[in-house]
C-alpha cells in the first residue's frame, strides 16, 4: 500500500483522469457552461458544487447533458468492442461475421453520435431528457430492430432473455439518474418493442422455457421497479443536496460580503485599531495605526515595533499603568499618554483596549483603538492660553480703569479749583498770580491728555495688533514743539535740555515714523524723567537721527530704578519700590515697550540708584522703504 498511495495520487492528477472526473460528477464542460454559473471542483469524487443563482432544474438540464455525453462515449465503446469480439472470433476460430450484429453495433454508434451532436445543440441543452430517450433506444431498441430486419429471426441476445435488459436498464439507472418517469417511458418502450417482436415471430417471452408467464412479469415488474426507485432515490438525494450546497453557498456568499465590508470599515477606519500582545507586540494593526505612529504600512510597524514599552510610548512608566489598569479592570477606557513616532516626534493619543483571557482566564492579547488627539490638545492648549490672555487683560483693564478713574480727579481737582478762583478774585489778583493760576490749568489739562492718549492706546492694542503708520516726520520741529509742551509741567528749578543733530553723514531732517508711537514713547520717557528728578537737576533729551535710524535718548539724575526692579520695569502698573508717595499708573513704561516693538525697534535702560536713569531708544527711520529709496521730504 506504501507503494501504491504515491502511484494512485499521481494517478488522480493526470488530465484524463480530471476530465472523466468532471463529467462524472456532473460538470459540464467549459464550452457549454456561461461564465456566471461555472461550477467550482474540488477533489475528485465531491461532486458539483451549485451557485446560489442557479435553479435545480437548471442544474439537472446541466447533468443530465454531461452524464449523456459520458454515455454517449461509454457506448460508443461497447460498440465497439463487441465488433471487435465479432472480428476476433472470425479470425481466431473462424466463425463466420454476422452481417446483422455488425450492423447493428454500427447503427448503435451512429445513434449515439447523434445524441451527442444533438446535446450541442440549444434544442438538446434545453431538453437534454429526450436525449436520454434518444440514447437509451439505442442500446436495446435499434440493435434488436436492426437485427430482426436483417437477420430474419431468432440473432444472440434478442429474443428468449432478458439479460439486455437488465444490463441496459441497470446501465441507465447507475450512469444517467435523470427523473424516474423518463426512466419508466423507456422502459415501457422497450419491453412493448421487445413483446411486439416476439409476437410477430410468434415466439413465447420467457426467461427460460420452464418458467411461467406470471414469474417472468414479476421478474421484469422488480427489474424496473428496483431500477426507478434506485432513480428517484437519487434524484432526491441530488435535489437535497443542490438546496443544501446552494444555501450554504449563500451563506458563504453572505459571509465573504460580510467580511469585506467588516475589512474595509477596519481598513478605512479614522481611528486606529490593534491587536498586540501581552509582552509588547503588534500583533495585528490597520492602516490609521501604522499612520499615527508614522509608519508607511501596518507590516513595517508589527515589523519595526517589537517593544510597545520602550518604542511607542515616550515616558515608558506608561505602559506599566496600562498593564496595571486593564489587568485590574479587563478593560481601558480614554487612556491618554504620549508616543514616540517612528521619525522621533511626539503625539498625543487616547487608547480603549480591553483584555482577552483564554478559557483558563490567563490575558493572551489586547484589542482596542487608538485616537490621535493632538490637535485637540492643541487646540485645548491654545484655548487655554487665550483664555488666561484674556483674563489677564480684563485685570489689566480694570485695574487701569480704576487707576485712571481716580487719576483723572487728580488734575480735575486743581482745575475746578484755578477757575473758581479766578472766577471769583481774578479781577483783584496781579497779572503774576493769574499767570501762575492759568499755568497750573494748563499743567492739568496736559495730564488729563497723556491720560487719554494711553486709555485709547490701550483699547487699540487689546482690540487687535496695531500696525505703525509711517509718514515723513521733521525730527527737529516735532521734538521742538514735544519739549516746549512739556516745559509746563517741569518744576521750578529743573530744565529740560533739547539737543537734536543729524548724523555726520546724513544731513536730512525728515524721517519715516509714525509720529502717534514716537509721541507715546518720548511723552512717557520726559515725564518720568521729569517726576522722578529732583529740583535743580536737568533732564536731558538727545536725539541723533539719520535716513536708516534714530536714537532717542533721555538721561535724568533722580532717584534710579533699584536692580531687582529693572526685570519687571515694563510690566504693566509696576512700579519700582522706591518711588515712595510719587504718583504715578505703572502703565507708562508698558506703553513705551509696546510701541517700540511695534517699530521693530529697541529700548535699553541704564540705572544706578541714587545717581539717575538713561533710557535709550533706536528705531528704524526705513522701516517700509526699499534699501535704495531716498527719505521722505517734509512738507
Amino acid at each position: 500500500m506504501a507503494i501504491l498511495s504515491p502511484l494512485y495520487r499521481r494517478f488522480k492528477r493526470t488530465p484524463v483522469v480530471r476530465k472523466w472526473a468532471r463529467i462524472f460528477n456532473g460538470l459540464d464542460s467549459e464550452r457549454d457552461s456561461t461564465p456566471g454559473d461555472r461550477p467550482e471542483l474540488g477533489n475528485l469524487g465531491q461532486g458539483w458544487i451549485a451557485s446560489a443563482d442557479q435553479s435545480y432544474s437548471r442544474w439537472q438540464r446541466r447533468f443530465t447533458g454531461a452524464r449523456l455525453k459520458l454515455g454517449t462515449c461509454v457506448t460508443v465503446f461497447i460498440a465497439f468492442s463487441f465488433t471487435w469480439l465479432e472480428i476476433g472470433r472470425s479470425l481466431v476460430y473462424g466463425q463466420p461475421l454476422s452481417t446483422a450484429n455488425l450492423v447493428s453495433y454500427g447503427a448503435m454508434v451512429l445513434t449515439n453520435i447523434g445524441v451527442y451532436w444533438l446535446l450541442k445543440t440549444p434544442l438538446g441543452r434545453r431538453h437534454p431528457t429526450w436525449g436520454f430517450v434518444g440514447w437509451s433506444l439505442s442500446l436495446q431498441v435499434i440493435p434488436q430492430t436492426v437485427m430482426v430486419c436483417l437477420g430474419g429471426g431468432r440473432t444472440w441476445g434478442t429474443l428468449t432473455d432478458v439479460y439486455g435488459w437488465v444490463f441496459a436498464f441497470f446501465f441507465q439507472a447507475t450512469l444517467i439518474p435523470v427523473c424516474w418517469p423518463r426512466h419508466a417511458f423507456v422502459q415501457a418502450i422497450t419491453i412493448l418493442h421487445d413483446w411486439g417482436i416476439h409476437e410477430f415471430l410468434d415466439e413465447s417471452l420467457r426467461v427460460a422455457p420452464t418458467q411461467s408467464r406470471s414469474g417472468f412479469v414479476l421478474d421484469v415488474f422488480w427489474i424496473c421497479a428496483i431500477c426507478n426507485l434506485s432513480v428517484f432515490l437519487y434524484e432526491r438525494l441530488q435535489r437535497t443536496q443542490f438546496n443544501t450546497q446552494s444555501a450554504l453557498t449563500q451563506t458563504y456568499r453572505q459571509l465573504s460580503e460580510a467580511e469585506s465590508r467588516a475589512r474595509s470599515l477596519v481598513e478605512n477606519a479614522l481611528d486606529g485599531i490593534f491587536r498586540s500582545s501581552p509582552a509588547g507586540q503588534y500583533l495585528s494593526a490597520n492602516p490609521a495605526m501604522a499612520r499615527i505612529q508614522g509608519y508607511g504600512s501596518p507590516e513595517e510597524l508589527m515589523e519595526k515595533v517589537q517593544d510597545i514599552a520602550t518604542q511607542v510610548y515616550a515616558d515608558p512608566n506608561q505602559r506599566s499603568r496600562f498593564l496595571a489598569l486593564i489587568t485590574q479592570q479587563d478593560q481601558v477606557v480614554g487612556f491618554e499618554s504620549q508616543v514616540r513616532r517612528a521619525d522621533g516626534s511626539t503625539a498625543w493619543v487616547e487608547e480603549n483596549t480591553r483584555a482577552v483571557r483564554n478559557t483558563q482566564g490567563e490575558i493572551i492579547a489586547f484589542e482596542g483603538t487608538m485616537t490621535d488627539t493632538s490637535m485637540r490638545k492643541q487646540a485645548e492648549s491654545e484655548t487655554l492660553r487665550a483664555l488666561e490672555t484674556e483674563r489677564e487683560l480684563n485685570h489689566l483693564k480694570s485695574q487701569f480703569l480704576s487707576t485712571a478713574s481716580h487719576e483723572f480727579r487728580t488734575p480735575l481737582t486743581p482745575i475746578l479749583a484755578s477757575t473758581e478762583a479766578l472766577e471769583h478774585y481774578g479781577d483783584r489778583w496781579t497779572l503774576e498770580k493769574r499767570q501762575r493760576t492759568l499755568g497750573r490749568i494748563q499743567t492739568a489739562v496736559s495730564h488729563m491728555t497723556r491720560l487719554l492718549d494711553e486709555v485709547l492706546t490701550l483699547e487699540k492694542d487689546s482690540s487687535g495688533p496695531l500696525e505703525p503708520t509711517l509718514k515723513p516726520v521733521h525730527l527737529p520741529h516735532f521734538c521742538q514743539e514735544l519739549v516746549d509742551e512739556l516745559q509746563l509741567t517741569v518744576p521750578t528749578g529743573q530744565s529740560l535740555e533739547l539737543h537734536c543733530r543729524p548724523q555726520e553723514f546724513d544731513s536730512s531732517s525728515c524721517v519715516a515714523l509714525d509720529g502717534s508711537l514716537l509721541r507715546h514713547i518720548l511723552v512717557n520717557l520726559l515725564s518720568n524723567a521729569i517726576k522722578y528728578s529732583p529740583g535743580g537737576t536737568p533732564v536731558k533729551f538727545e536725539v541723533v537721527y539719520g535716513d536708516r535710524e534714530a536714537v532717542f535718548r533721555v538721561q535724568d539724575f533722580g532717584i534710579g530704578i533699584p536692580p531687582e526692579d529693572c526685570d519687571r520695569l515694563f510690566e504693566s502698573f509696576h512700579r519700582a519700590s522706591n518711588v515712595g508717595n510719587l504718583r504715578g499708573r505703572g502703565r507708562g513704561l508698558t506703553i513705551v515697550q509696546r510701541s517700540v516693538t511695534l517699530h521693530r525697534g529697541t529700548i535699553n535702560v541704564e540705572s544706578t540708584v541714587g545717581e539717575g536713569t538713561t533710557f535709550t531708544v533706536m528705531l528704524p527711520t526705513g522701516l517700509g522703504l526699499g534699501k535704495d529709496e531716498s527719505v521722505p521730504t517734509c512738507d
